[in-house]
Protein backbone atom coordinates (compact mmCIF):
# COMPACT_ATOMS: atom_id res chain seq x y z
CA UNK A 1 0.00 0.00 0.00
CA UNK A 2 1.15 3.35 -0.99
CA UNK A 3 1.15 5.87 1.72
CA UNK A 4 1.01 9.97 0.25
CA UNK A 5 1.59 12.74 3.10
CA UNK A 6 -0.47 15.63 1.68
CA UNK A 7 -1.91 18.76 3.25
CA UNK A 8 -5.37 18.69 1.40
CA UNK A 9 -7.76 16.43 0.35
CA UNK A 10 -10.55 17.45 -2.84
CA UNK A 11 -12.96 15.31 -4.20
CA UNK A 12 -14.78 15.53 -7.22
CA UNK A 13 -18.55 13.65 -7.35
CA UNK A 14 -19.38 14.00 -10.76
CA UNK A 15 -22.14 12.58 -12.78
CA UNK A 16 -20.46 9.50 -14.58
CA UNK A 17 -17.16 9.89 -12.87
CA UNK A 18 -14.94 9.85 -9.77
CA UNK A 19 -12.17 12.34 -9.15
CA UNK A 20 -9.56 13.22 -6.12
CA UNK A 21 -6.28 14.32 -5.82
CA UNK A 22 -3.84 15.43 -2.87
CA UNK A 23 -2.02 18.81 -2.47
CA UNK A 24 0.17 20.83 0.12
CA UNK A 25 -1.13 24.14 -1.53
CA UNK A 26 -3.86 25.27 -4.07
CA UNK A 27 -1.84 23.94 -6.98
CA UNK A 28 -4.00 21.27 -8.94
CA UNK A 29 -2.09 18.11 -9.31
CA UNK A 30 -2.45 15.74 -11.82
CA UNK A 31 -5.45 13.91 -10.78
CA UNK A 32 -6.81 10.48 -10.31
CA UNK A 33 -10.01 9.53 -11.80
CA UNK A 34 -12.52 6.70 -12.50
CA UNK A 35 -15.99 5.61 -13.81
CA UNK A 36 -18.46 5.94 -11.30
CA UNK A 37 -20.42 3.10 -12.31
CA UNK A 38 -24.67 2.60 -12.85
CA UNK A 39 -25.30 -0.41 -10.21
CA UNK A 40 -28.85 0.64 -9.10
CA UNK A 41 -27.68 0.50 -5.76
CA UNK A 42 -25.64 3.46 -3.91
CA UNK A 43 -23.96 0.96 -1.36
CA UNK A 44 -22.02 -0.89 -4.40
CA UNK A 45 -21.36 2.45 -6.20
CA UNK A 46 -19.89 4.14 -3.05
CA UNK A 47 -18.15 0.74 -2.79
CA UNK A 48 -16.49 1.36 -6.36
CA UNK A 49 -15.25 4.72 -4.77
CA UNK A 50 -14.33 3.07 -1.45
CA UNK A 51 -11.68 0.78 -2.98
CA UNK A 52 -9.91 3.41 -4.95
CA UNK A 53 -9.10 5.59 -2.44
CA UNK A 54 -8.67 2.57 0.29
CA UNK A 55 -5.37 1.41 -2.50
CA UNK A 56 -3.88 4.43 -0.40
CA UNK A 57 -3.28 5.53 3.12
CA UNK A 58 -4.51 8.92 2.70
CA UNK A 59 -2.35 10.81 5.25
CA UNK A 60 -3.22 14.64 5.23
CA UNK A 61 -4.13 17.98 7.52
CA UNK A 62 -7.63 19.55 7.82
CA UNK A 63 -10.80 19.26 5.73
CA UNK A 64 -11.49 17.20 3.00
CA UNK A 65 -13.47 19.18 0.47
CA UNK A 66 -15.94 16.86 -2.03
CA UNK A 67 -17.42 18.93 -4.93
CA UNK A 68 -20.90 17.17 -5.62
CA UNK A 69 -23.06 16.44 -8.55
CA UNK A 70 -26.15 15.92 -6.51
CA UNK A 71 -28.11 17.81 -4.12
CA UNK A 72 -27.09 17.48 -0.30
CA UNK A 73 -28.85 18.69 2.64
CA UNK A 74 -27.18 20.23 5.83
CA UNK A 75 -26.97 16.81 7.62
CA UNK A 76 -25.10 15.76 4.66
CA UNK A 77 -27.47 13.50 2.79
CA UNK A 78 -28.46 13.48 -0.48
CA UNK A 79 -32.11 15.07 -1.62
CA UNK A 80 -31.76 14.53 -5.46
CA UNK A 81 -29.94 13.33 -7.94
CA UNK A 82 -31.67 13.16 -11.27
CA UNK A 83 -28.96 10.41 -12.88
CA UNK A 84 -28.86 8.56 -9.50
CA UNK A 85 -32.05 8.93 -8.04
CA UNK A 86 -31.93 5.96 -6.26
CA UNK A 87 -28.98 8.22 -4.09
CA UNK A 88 -31.90 10.16 -2.54
CA UNK A 89 -31.36 10.21 1.59
CA UNK A 90 -28.16 8.58 0.71
CA UNK A 91 -25.64 9.76 3.87
CA UNK A 92 -23.02 10.82 1.96
CA UNK A 93 -21.19 12.96 4.26
CA UNK A 94 -21.43 10.68 7.25
CA UNK A 95 -19.93 7.76 4.59
CA UNK A 96 -16.99 9.60 3.31
CA UNK A 97 -15.98 10.70 6.94
CA UNK A 98 -16.13 7.09 7.84
CA UNK A 99 -13.80 6.02 4.97
CA UNK A 100 -11.71 9.24 5.11
CA UNK A 101 -11.13 9.38 9.04
CA UNK A 102 -11.75 13.51 8.74
CA UNK A 103 -14.26 15.96 8.60
CA UNK A 104 -15.78 16.46 5.44
CA UNK A 105 -17.83 19.48 3.67
CA UNK A 106 -20.17 19.65 0.29
CA UNK A 107 -19.68 21.83 -2.13
CA UNK A 108 -22.02 22.23 -5.53
CA UNK A 109 -19.53 21.52 -8.68
CA UNK A 110 -20.93 24.48 -10.09
CA UNK A 111 -19.78 26.52 -7.20
CA UNK A 112 -16.15 24.80 -6.85
CA UNK A 113 -16.00 25.65 -10.48
CA UNK A 114 -16.64 28.83 -9.96
CA UNK A 115 -14.40 29.06 -6.91
CA UNK A 116 -11.53 27.73 -9.26
CA UNK A 117 -12.01 30.21 -12.35
CA UNK A 118 -12.37 34.09 -9.72
CA UNK A 119 -9.58 32.81 -8.15
CA UNK A 120 -8.10 35.29 -5.66
CA UNK A 121 -9.16 38.24 -7.86
CA UNK A 122 -11.52 40.90 -5.45
CA UNK A 123 -13.82 43.73 -6.16
CA UNK A 124 -15.80 42.53 -9.59
CA UNK A 125 -18.56 39.84 -9.96
CA UNK A 126 -17.46 36.44 -11.48
CA UNK A 127 -20.02 34.15 -13.24
CA UNK A 128 -19.13 30.42 -14.19
CA UNK A 129 -21.21 28.03 -16.54
CA UNK A 130 -19.43 24.74 -16.16
CA UNK A 131 -21.26 21.82 -18.96
CA UNK A 132 -20.54 18.78 -18.05
CA UNK A 133 -23.57 16.20 -18.17
CA UNK A 134 -25.65 19.40 -16.49
CA UNK A 135 -24.65 22.94 -16.04
CA UNK A 136 -23.33 23.91 -12.90
CA UNK A 137 -23.02 27.75 -12.26
CA UNK A 138 -22.78 30.01 -9.93
CA UNK A 139 -21.59 34.06 -8.58
CA UNK A 140 -18.09 34.30 -7.18
CA UNK A 141 -17.60 37.94 -5.57
CA UNK A 142 -14.49 38.86 -2.99
CA UNK A 143 -13.83 34.83 -3.60
CA UNK A 144 -17.19 33.99 -1.79
CA UNK A 145 -20.38 32.50 -3.73
CA UNK A 146 -22.99 34.72 -3.40
CA UNK A 147 -25.97 33.14 -1.89
CA UNK A 148 -29.97 34.51 -1.59
CA UNK A 149 -30.76 33.63 2.06
CA UNK A 150 -30.76 29.98 1.97
CA UNK A 151 -30.67 29.59 -2.16
CA UNK A 152 -28.19 29.33 -4.67
CA UNK A 153 -28.13 30.96 -7.97
CA UNK A 154 -29.45 28.54 -10.45
CA UNK A 155 -27.89 29.85 -13.77
CA UNK A 156 -28.10 26.21 -15.40
CA UNK A 157 -32.47 26.87 -14.83
CA UNK A 158 -32.62 30.29 -16.97
CA UNK A 159 -35.19 30.15 -19.45
CA UNK A 160 -33.58 30.82 -22.88
CA UNK A 161 -36.44 29.52 -25.49
CA UNK A 162 -39.95 29.83 -24.05
CA UNK A 163 -40.95 26.94 -26.63
CA UNK A 164 -37.61 25.08 -25.83
CA UNK A 165 -37.12 21.45 -24.55
CA UNK A 166 -38.42 20.15 -21.59
CA UNK A 167 -36.39 19.77 -18.99
CA UNK A 168 -36.76 17.38 -15.79
CA UNK A 169 -36.51 20.76 -12.79
CA UNK A 170 -39.82 20.92 -14.52
CA UNK A 171 -39.76 24.20 -16.91
CA UNK A 172 -39.41 24.62 -20.24
CA UNK A 173 -36.55 25.85 -22.33
CA UNK A 174 -34.20 26.32 -19.57
CA UNK A 175 -30.20 26.82 -20.66
CA UNK A 176 -29.84 23.35 -19.64
CA UNK A 177 -32.70 21.35 -21.14
CA UNK A 178 -31.03 23.03 -24.57
CA UNK A 179 -27.82 21.76 -23.87
CA UNK A 180 -28.86 18.35 -23.26
CA UNK A 181 -30.60 18.52 -26.14
CA UNK A 182 -27.67 19.49 -27.89
CA UNK A 183 -25.75 16.52 -26.18
CA UNK A 184 -28.70 14.56 -28.21
CA UNK A 185 -28.37 16.29 -31.21
CA UNK A 186 -31.97 17.77 -31.61
CA UNK A 187 -30.96 21.49 -31.64
CA UNK A 188 -27.96 23.21 -33.69
CA UNK A 189 -24.49 24.36 -32.10
CA UNK A 190 -25.31 27.89 -33.41
CA UNK A 191 -28.63 28.11 -32.05
CA UNK A 192 -27.38 26.90 -28.53
CA UNK A 193 -24.90 29.35 -28.26
CA UNK A 194 -26.66 32.11 -29.96
CA UNK A 195 -29.27 31.52 -26.56
CA UNK A 196 -25.90 31.07 -24.58
CA UNK A 197 -25.44 34.54 -25.62
CA UNK A 198 -28.42 36.05 -25.01
CA UNK A 199 -28.66 34.45 -21.44
CA UNK A 200 -24.82 36.27 -20.63
CA UNK A 201 -26.65 39.68 -21.96
CA UNK A 202 -29.14 39.56 -19.34
CA UNK A 203 -27.15 38.64 -16.92
CA UNK A 204 -24.85 41.94 -17.44
CA UNK A 205 -27.79 44.25 -16.75
CA UNK A 206 -27.96 42.63 -13.71
CA UNK A 207 -23.99 42.47 -12.68
CA UNK A 208 -22.48 45.26 -15.59
CA UNK A 209 -19.01 44.26 -16.53
CA UNK A 210 -18.79 41.24 -14.85
CA UNK A 211 -16.37 38.17 -15.59
CA UNK A 212 -18.06 35.41 -17.22
CA UNK A 213 -16.12 31.95 -17.58
CA UNK A 214 -17.10 28.98 -19.78
CA UNK A 215 -15.85 25.51 -19.07
CA UNK A 216 -15.76 21.98 -19.32
CA UNK A 217 -17.85 20.02 -22.67
CA UNK A 218 -18.83 23.35 -24.52
CA UNK A 219 -15.14 23.83 -25.37
CA UNK A 220 -14.74 20.19 -26.30
CA UNK A 221 -17.87 20.53 -28.86
CA UNK A 222 -16.27 23.60 -30.60
CA UNK A 223 -12.56 25.07 -29.37
CA UNK A 224 -14.13 28.55 -30.78
CA UNK A 225 -17.41 28.54 -28.61
CA UNK A 226 -16.25 31.27 -25.98
CA UNK A 227 -15.32 33.58 -29.15
CA UNK A 228 -18.85 33.05 -30.39
CA UNK A 229 -20.22 33.66 -27.30
CA UNK A 230 -18.42 36.74 -27.33
CA UNK A 231 -18.93 38.25 -30.67
CA UNK A 232 -22.58 37.94 -30.32
CA UNK A 233 -22.92 39.09 -26.79
CA UNK A 234 -20.64 42.20 -27.80
CA UNK A 235 -23.29 42.82 -30.90
CA UNK A 236 -26.24 42.88 -28.62
CA UNK A 237 -24.71 45.58 -25.82
CA UNK A 238 -22.90 47.11 -28.42
CA UNK A 239 -19.91 46.63 -26.93
CA UNK A 240 -21.06 49.22 -24.12
CA UNK A 241 -19.75 49.53 -20.11
CA UNK A 242 -22.28 46.79 -19.46
CA UNK A 243 -20.79 44.19 -21.75
CA UNK A 244 -18.78 41.62 -19.67
CA UNK A 245 -15.70 39.82 -20.23
CA UNK A 246 -15.97 36.60 -21.69
CA UNK A 247 -13.32 33.71 -21.46
CA UNK A 248 -12.50 30.30 -21.29
CA UNK A 249 -11.97 28.61 -18.11
CA UNK A 250 -8.27 27.63 -17.60
CA UNK A 251 -8.91 24.55 -15.60
CA UNK A 252 -11.10 22.29 -18.66
CA UNK A 253 -13.01 19.83 -16.82
CA UNK A 254 -10.83 20.27 -13.80
CA UNK A 255 -12.49 23.62 -12.92
CA UNK A 256 -14.52 21.77 -9.71
CA UNK A 257 -11.83 19.76 -8.26
CA UNK A 258 -9.56 22.46 -8.53
CA UNK A 259 -12.28 24.57 -6.70
CA UNK A 260 -12.59 22.09 -4.30
CA UNK A 261 -9.13 22.27 -3.32
CA UNK A 262 -8.96 25.80 -2.96
CA UNK A 263 -12.53 25.44 -0.70
CA UNK A 264 -10.05 23.01 1.11
CA UNK A 265 -6.96 25.29 1.64
CA UNK A 266 -9.56 28.25 2.40
CA UNK A 267 -11.17 25.69 5.80
CA UNK A 268 -7.00 24.92 6.40
CA UNK A 269 -6.24 28.59 7.22
CA UNK A 270 -9.05 29.27 9.09
CA UNK A 271 -8.59 25.85 11.03
CA UNK A 272 -12.62 24.65 10.28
Amino acid sequence: MTRIDAKYLALDLGATKFAYCLSSDVSLPRSTRIELPLLGDPDREFASIADELGQHALSFQGTAVICVAPSVDDAGYVTSWPNRPYWRNFPLVARFEELLRCPVRCIGDGEAAALADAGDDRGRAYVSLHFGTGIGGAIVINREIVRFGPLNAELGHIIVDPSGAHCKCGKRGCLQAEWQALRTADVPLDGFLSKLALMISNLAQVLPACHITLGGRLLEARQDATDCVRREVNAILDCSEWTPAIRSSAFGSNAPLAGALREAVKLGAFGA
